[in-house]
């Protein structure tokens, strides 16, 4: 008997042509033993409940010394597990932020600032070495930063300072630093084309040094156009010449995940620098967000393994897909509303079905 395929779906354009249709709101659940009946099928994901509301759009969160840390609107803000925000400081600028911790602080990259909490006090980086900051990570010690020429990192006895002397850069292609990906002690530097590894080999100059033979020959279009993802980071780009995809970073090179489907909306965004990619693990399902401007296409990476074929949906809120910025805390993942309407928080859980007034779950 042949099995019905239930986990897609195709429709028929104007010029009468079949292309794929992919489900809206809805999760796959590939069956463990075949049945002859389907290979599986879709069920409607978790419902939401609101939590709280902010002093402004939600831009990005973290989990820090057991805290739950959000930037709202410009104000940097704590969410205690009853949903009550207090303002810690204002950090300004627009847009997504990057949020990373070492040892003694965090830092939080709002537009092209770089600012540090404590846990007491919030401080800006005002060193004029620093430039512009399009990305932010941590690592071995040092925040590193990017303004899409040089890798700048801070001194290791004192962060808020800068030495312009200790300037690294990416050389294997003269495409611009896009953003920068911590994963495995190995840095990942990325272009609009290419991808640079570095590792950490010390001294007095730039402590980092490219690996070289493991440059990836695909690059990515911004800072927040990428995350960690399946024991690997995945990253919205391309090679030179080629169209957008969505691709999960190798070994040396990069795994295209997106379908035709896919590629066609990507192809169809206008300001491409603006998507947006998250990840959100939970059960046993590993999910790939992928934030455009009107949708949210959502890649399922352990249903596409048992099916064999990439599986992707698409998450809407009644219009694009508000929920954004998953942090797991409290048993929860919270998320914040990207509407500058609600200006709320959002607690996503497991309720069998999608909760109509807060629109989309997970």
């Amino acid at each position: 008997m042949t099995s019905v395929p239930l986990l897609g779906g195709f429709m028929a354009t104007a010029d009468a042509e079949f292309v794929a249709s992919l489900p809206v709101n809805l999760e796959p659940v590939v069956f463990d033993t075949p049945n002859g009946i389907a290979e599986g099928q879709f069920k409607a994901g978790a419902g939401t409940t609101a939590l709280a509301t902010g002093p402004g759009i939600d831009r990005g969160g973290i989990v820090y010394n057991n805290a739950h840390i959000r930037v709202m609107g410009t104000k940097l803000v704590q969410v205690s597990p009853s949903g009550v925000i207090t303002e810690l400081g204002d950090v300004g600028g627009s847009g997504p932020v990057t949020m990373d911790y070492g040892f003694d602080r965090l830092a939080i990259r709002s537009s092209t600032s770089l600012y540090y909490w404590n846990g007491a006090s919030l401080v800006q980086v005002t060193d004029p070495d620093l430039g512009p900051v399009l990305d932010m990570i941590w690592t071995d010690g040092y925040f590193m930063t990017t303004d899409g020429t040089y890798i700048v990192v801070t001194e290791l006895n004192d962060p808020t300072a800068i030495e312009p002397l200790k300037y690294g850069s990416a050389e294997e292609d003269p495409d611009m630093i896009t953003g920068l990906v911590k994963f495995r002690e190995e840095i990942y530097a990325l272009g609009r084309h290419t991808v640079q590894v570095f590792q950490n080999v010390g001294g007095s100059d730039f402590p980092f040094a490219p690996d070289l033979g493991a440059t990836i020959p695909y690059g990515c279009v911004s800072a927040s156009a990428k995350c960690l993802f399946a024991e690997s980071f995945a990253f919205v780009g391309s090679a030179r010449n080629e169209a957008l995809g969505v691709y999960v970073a190798g070994a040396g090179t990069a795994i295209k995940i997106s379908d035709k489907a896919v590629d066609d909306k990507l192809a169809a965004e206008s300001n491409a620098t603006a998507i947006v990619c998250e990840a959100r693990t939970y059960g046993d399902e590993m999910r790939l967000f992928v934030h455009l401007e009107n949708e949210t296409l959502v890649f399922f990476k352990k249903a596409s393994d048992a099916a064999g074929r990439k599986i992707w949906t698409i998450a809407k809120s009644g219009g694009a897909y508000r929920l954004r910025n998953a942090v797991m805390c409290d048993g929860n993942f919270i998320v914040g509303d990207y509407s500058a309407r609600y200006r709320r928080l959002i607690a996503l859980r497991a309720v069998g079905r999608m909760a109509v007034r807060h629109g989309a779950g997970l």
